[in-house]
């Protein structure tokens, strides 16, 4: 290898173990004619930052054969807790006298040496006490790198006390950025949107196919698309809550945008900011109602401004389902088709006068208990849109509750919507509870993805938002997984342009 003409020992640590619960084996999966690891350490041994290369893996009997397959290939071996990856990183660099410790992992065999250098060059010529190339992220899932001093490094180990801070290296920087001097190297053409690092077989099928496409080439190479021939990449839009701000430091860089459900001081530089507001924009009083939030429409802080599509009635009340659910009820006559659509449009030219920006609604979900009537047929909703000129809100949880409950196949529900306005999707999983489907705002599985795709092939889709407010570990795990969702629904990996 190489050198940079620097003095520090510079240690890549490969943090490597069989025992992928997504994708077992994966380490030591073939990608034309090596092993995910082998096509890693070809990778590093380019870099000429890089003093030398050391795989931690597990003490596990089952990770023999991948010590022995990095001895083969001419590297370090040092094994230790399976658990605590925190101090099996710490004590491999350790053993090795590291000064500067390079993280990297087999998810990312396409990982271009020079970025390898890059990264390292920044991290020592601002003598940062952490350097990375994803915050916020700019190249493709798969191009990651981490740099650290090994002073950073035991202070991990000593303060680091949370399971998620010894199982995920660096997630006390990342969550105490005020305790370091971090720095970042961006590309200089975004394409964060690209899937290129392996976690599923799928993920596995997807890199093969970009290798075979480009195995004589860099991975940086020019010849790849351009982004000129890309389609308009769909944004993240996240919700001002309790489980972003525990998460902020990890789901901030993946998204676009930041919605509130009230006004609220909080600044997000760089993001986009709307306003999600539950008034009803069909309710005769609409204009009483709002006129607290007009001066801050006004402001100009937010780009949209969402109202509900209902209920129904002039005044109503919230009840509970069996299920302890909320729901409307009427408390007073239930409009007819005419004073809903007299209502609505009045009520959009009010906001007109006070905001230039997106208006949106958002379709409610239909329950059999006189308030939801009307306001949940796509065809009324089809002409209230189209008269109004307004954006649809696609809450995907309310629309499947509707087809249920009105008696709709799913994709034949949406497909009657006026999907040519939905612009934003919020998306969660429903549940049946005691036979009756309610909005239980669960992580979106594979049905909720294959919907998705469905509105997207017909609806000039521009923001997705993850409706999920409980566990961490799967609130993070839902933004990664729509933002992998995204870099496939562009056009999976041939179109890559990045210059490192």
């Amino acid at each position: 290898m190489q050198k940079l003409g620097k003095t520090a020992n510079v240690v890549a640590v490969i943090t490597a173990r069989l025992g992928s619960s997504r994708l077992p084996g994966k380490v030591l999966a073939d990608l034309g004619g090596q092993s995910l690891l082998a096509h890693v350490i070809g990778s590093v041994r380019q870099a000429k930052g890089v003093d030398a290369i050391v795989v931690a893996t597990t003490q596990k009997p089952e990770d023999e054969l991948l010590a022995a397959s990095a001895l083969e290939l001419g590297v370090e071996v040092f094994r230790g807790s399976e658990e605590d990856v925190l101090e099996r990183f710490y004590l491999a660099a350790k053993a090795f006298g590291a000064e500067v410790v390079v993280r990297l992992t087999v998810d990312n065999p396409l990982l271009p040496a020079e970025l390898v250098d890059q990264v390292v060059e920044r991290h020592l010529a601002t003598a940062a006490d952490y350097t990375c190339n994803f915050l916020p992220p700019s190249f493709p899932d798969g191009f990651e790198v981490e740099v650290l001093s090994m002073a950073v490094l035991d202070q991990l180990h000593r303060n680091a006390k949370k399971p998620e801070e010894r199982e995920h290296v660096t997630w006390y920087i990342r969550t105490h950025p005020e305790e370091f001097h971090i720095e970042n190297v961006a590309a200089e053409v975004d394409r964060s949107d690209l899937l290129l690092s392996v976690d599923t077989p799928d993920d596995l099928e997807r890199v093969r196919l970009a290798y075979e496409e480009h195995q004589n080439d860099a991975v940086s190479a020019g010849d790849f698309k351009s982004e000129d021939d890309l389609p308009e990449p769909i944004g993240l839009c996240v919700p001002l809550s309790a489980v972003f701000e525990r998460n902020r430091a990890e789901v901030l860089p993946l998204v676009d945008a930041v919605s509130f459900k009230e006004p609220d001081a909080a600044a997000f530089p760089g993001k986009a900011c709307f306003l999600e507001s539950s008034l009803n924009l069909c309710d005769p009083d609409f204009p009483e109602k709002i006129a607290p939030l007009m001066p801050v429409l006004a402001g100009g802080k937010y780009t949209s401004f969402s109202c509900d599509l209902g209920p129904c009635c002039a005044n109503w009340k919230i009840g509970k389902s069996p299920n302890d659910m909320p729901r409307y009820l009427p408390a007073g006559k239930v409009m007819e088709e005419e004073e809903l659509r007299q209502n609505l449009l009045a009520n959009t030219n009010f906001v007109r006068r006070h905001f230039s920006a997106a208006i949106k609604v958002e379709n409610l979900n239909y329950f059999p208990t006189g308030a939801y009537e009307l306001v949940c047929e796509p065809a009324f909703i089809n002409q209230l849109l189209d008269e109004a000129g307004l954006e649809l809100l696609l809450d995907l949880a309310h629309a499947l509750i509707s087809a249920h409950n009105l008696g709709w196949e799913p994709e034949k529900y949406l497909a009657q919507l006026p999907l040519q306005n939905v612009t934003e999707v919020h998306l969660s999983r429903v549940g049946k509870i005691d036979g009756i489907w309610e909005d239980t705002h669960e992580c979106p599985g594979a049905r909720e993805f294959e919907l998705l795709d469905f509105i997207k092939a017909r609806a000039p889709l521009q923001f997705l938002t993850l409706e999920y407010y409980r566990r961490d570990e799967l609130f993070v795990a839902g933004y990664r997984e729509l933002h992998r969702w995204i870099a496939a629904s562009r056009g999976g990996i041939a179109p890559l342009l990045i210059h490192v």
